[in-house]
């Protein structure tokens, strides 16, 4: 047990550190917590528009109820897969809920997947 909870929190830290460098490029606030970073949906829309160099459009920017953070998700999550990324049992509300092994699924996914 000691080790899965010592394995999740480096990468947790690995994948903050990797996000927090870039977001200097745009100088976005610096997330502390992956979990609670993307949680509302702004970062990880922020992370995608960075990271593919475009726009996902309209977005509630300071989400405070839970279906707006959903939706912020939802829009990041639709993206993904446009770009014929899979995400296998990864929803908005996993995210939304602060899901630790399915937010760092999807972040190693896009990773793996983006990071060029």
């Amino acid at each position: 047990m000691f080790r899965e909870w010592h394995w999740r929190d480096f990468q947790e830290k690995l994948f903050c550190k990797w996000i927090n460098a870039k977001f200097q490029s745009k100088n976005y606030p610096t997330i502390v917590s992956l979990v609670g970073g993307l949680s509302n949906g702004v970062a990880l829309i922020h992370l995608l528009e960075i990271v593919d160099n475009t726009s996902l459009g309209r977005y509630n920017h300071n989400p405070r109820l839970r279906i707006q953070k959903i939706d912020n998700i939802n829009i990041a999550l639709q993206y993904i897969v446009s770009k014929e990324i899979q995400i296998t049992n990864i929803g908005p509300e996993d995210i939304a809920d602060g899901n630790h092994k399915l937010t760092l699924a999807l972040v190693w996914i896009l990773i793996l997947r983006l990071e060029r």
